[in-house]
């Protein structure tokens, strides 16, 4: 079927060289999709990212950086990286970037873990096995998802889906990088479910959630440790769905969390926000309003 056929633009990827970025005047990142394209839409449209219909409309301003978690719990896939693979060509038409990262949820789905996959989703690909084949490696949406990095810095911001502590980056950002690329593009499904320090472990880059569940006490030295091996002033993650369904910032503007429930999965309390970073601010912006939240400037 059409739909499913592998498309060239899927291979216009993200590598490694991304680890910096140009000279974009704003960043802005989108926190976890989880299968949801009409809300995903609405998001990217709030921030001026797209139009109504989804095309890039963010010129050579803007880099827009989406933190993982695009599939599992809505059944959108297929739609999904349809759209995000042609709006990431756009972007790059436009002189614009756009940054897509490993979630933990990409990652279960290269290992077999469907725990989270919705009946309605497999229905949309014709037959789980046609799924399967699309998630492999030489699949589609396989194909995609091995290629994306598991964190990039850009202009002193660390993106990463669940959180990094200091013993993932003794050898840089981009070792990091490396194994994570090795191990989802050569490993079988049944490898990947051993790899528990990188990959499935609470504190893999991403599933840690430590930065925000536990007293800023315990946790900002060590975030700070982090930042400053990075060569960088603060750090923005998704996977932890913040308390008050708010872009949250912690750490006096070292680390932002952005997963505010988006999907329409959480219905009836699915909220539209997103994070914005310029030179000289920080700002959360929601349907109705815009807030400026606490900003260390870049170095």
């Amino acid at each position: 079927m059409e739909q499913y056929m592998f498309s060239k633009a899927l291979y216009l990827l993200l590598n490694l060289s991304l680890l910096v970025a140009g000279n974009q005047k704003r960043i802005v990142a989108v926190g976890d999709i989880h299968g949801d394209i009409t809300n995903a839409k609405k998001v990217m449209h709030m921030v001026g990212a797209t139009d109504e219909k989804g095309n890039w409309i963010g010129g050579s301003d803007l880099t827009l950086v989406q933190t993982g978690d695009i599939i599992d719990r809505g059944d959108d896939t297929i739609k999904l990286f349809t759209w995000l693979s042609n709006l990431q060509n756009q972007a790059k038409t436009a002189g614009g970037k756009f940054v897509m990262l490993l979630g933990n949820h990409e990652i279960m789905n290269l290992m077999g873990d469907w725990v989270d996959v919705t009946e309605g989703e497999k229905k949309t690909f014709g037959s789980i096995q046609a799924r399967k084949e699309a998630f492999s490696k030489d699949g589609w949406i396989g194909k995609f998802i091995r290629k994306l990095p598991v964190s990039v810095i850009i202009d002193g911001t660390v993106f990463v889906h669940g959180g990094i502590k200091k013993e993932y980056i003794l050898d840089g950002l981009d070792a990091m990088n490396k194994l994570g690329s090795k191990y989802i593009n050569e490993d079988t499904e049944d490898e990947l479910k051993t790899r528990k320090f990188f990959l499935q472990d609470h504190d893999s880059p991403v599933w840690y959630r430590d930065y925000y569940v536990k007293p800023e006490s315990e946790i900002c030295g060590k975030l700070k440790e982090v930042l400053d091996t990075l060569g960088a002033q603060r750090m923005v993650m998704g996977h932890t769905f913040t308390d008050d369904q708010t872009i949250e910032p912690k750490c006096d503007g070292m680390a932002y969390f952005i997963d505010v429930g988006m999907s329409s999965y959480y219905k009836p309390w699915s909220l539209f926000a997103a994070l914005q970073l310029t030179k000289t601010d920080a700002t959360a912006i929601y349907m109705d309003k815009k807030e400026k939240l606490k900003f260390i400037p870049s170095k």
